[in-house]
């Protein structure tokens, strides 16, 4: 199993393939992994990654820094080169802006085709892909289904996608 929970950490003073990886070398084939991976992504955050993949993260280690939003994706990134049959996700998009949200989604749901994937959150536009929903009130499962019999029941998880729709 791997995770990525919403207090994530990227390691400082390693460099972002260590980050990625967690190992001194990582083999040809991960690697690959991570250049497909990177398909997913903008072509700006490609080439950061890629340009700087041996420099060192951290500002204290004269290395580079990332934003909250891309240092969520990496941690994510970082949680699908695992290799393991069950991804968390804990608010994976809770950094992420907006503008990338859609694509950071798309590239969630792309990998979780070949893992399962549990994705904990409270933006309900997060899970409209998911295979299946379940919703929870103080601990105790109110609803399960699609997305589209979620909205058609009308129950908690609709009103709550609606007044998240603005």
């Amino acid at each position: 199993m791997s995770a990525i929970f919403q207090d994530f950490s990227l390691y400082a003073g390693y460099s972002i393939d260590d980050n990625l990886f967690m190992q001194n070398s990582p083999t040809r084939e991960q690697l690959k992994q991570k250049r497909e991976m990177l398909k997913s992504f903008d072509e700006n955050f490609q080439n950061c990654l890629n340009d700087y993949s041996n420099a060192l993260f951290g500002t204290q280690y004269n290395g580079i820094d990332f934003s909250l939003g891309q240092k969520q994706r990496i941690a994510t990134i970082r949680a699908f080169l695992k290799p393991s049959h069950c991804v968390v996700l804990d608010e994976p998009s809770s950094a992420i802006d907006p503008i990338m949200e859609k694509e950071f989604l798309d590239f969630i749901f792309k990998k979780s085709q070949s893992k399962m994937a549990l994705i904990i959150t409270h933006r309900m536009n997060s899970v409209k892909q998911a295979d299946e929903i379940i919703v929870l009130d103080k601990g105790k499962l109110i609803e399960q289904g699609n997305f589209e019999t979620l909205m058609k029941k009308q129950g908690l998880f609709s009103e709550l996608y609606l007044k998240q729709q603005y």
